[in-house]
């Protein structure tokens, strides 16, 4: 596990194939989440600075940069997105149970919307649409 410069690990959040998830503390932005992968190409939404030019979307975390570097099993990227804190749709169903139908269309509608916005591209102030992935997608990886 790697950390960028200026993040301190505070702990692993999961982990599956090449990549894992990083709570991190970030001495300028505070809490963020660090996703990092062994690499092998760079998506283009990866780029050095082009979160800069990403808009903000309601239902998706800020993007505020992609890292790489080398580290004791190759090299690797890493990106750094928003810290959200509360709960996930898991433990949302394992504390309450089955959700009411109108809870569930709604936070269905949500995903539905943000997975929309990445597989289109998302717009850019040049006009332009970059291309863009998702990675994990479940309940213990939807925020409510």
């Amino acid at each position: 596990m790697h950390a960028p410069a200026g993040c301190q690990i505070i702990r692993r959040l999961d982990a599956g194939g090449q990549v894992a998830f990083l709570r991190c503390k970030h001495t300028l932005l505070g809490d963020v989440c660090v996703i990092e992968a062994q690499s092998h190409t760079r998506p283009p939404w990866a780029a050095p600075g082009m979160f800069e030019r990403v808009p903000p979307h309601p239902t998706i975390v800020r993007l505020y940069e992609s890292v790489y570097g080398i580290g004791e099993q190759g090299q690797y990227d890493a990106v750094v997105v928003e810290w959200t804190d509360g709960q996930t749709l898991q433990e949302l169903v394992e504390h309450e149970g089955p959700l009411p139908i109108d809870r569930a269309a709604y936070i269905s509608q949500q995903v539905c919307d943000a997975l929309l916005y990445v597989k289109v591209g998302i717009p850019l102030a040049s006009g332009e649409l970059l291309p863009c992935a998702h990675g994990h997608l479940g309940p213990r990886w939807v925020h409510v």
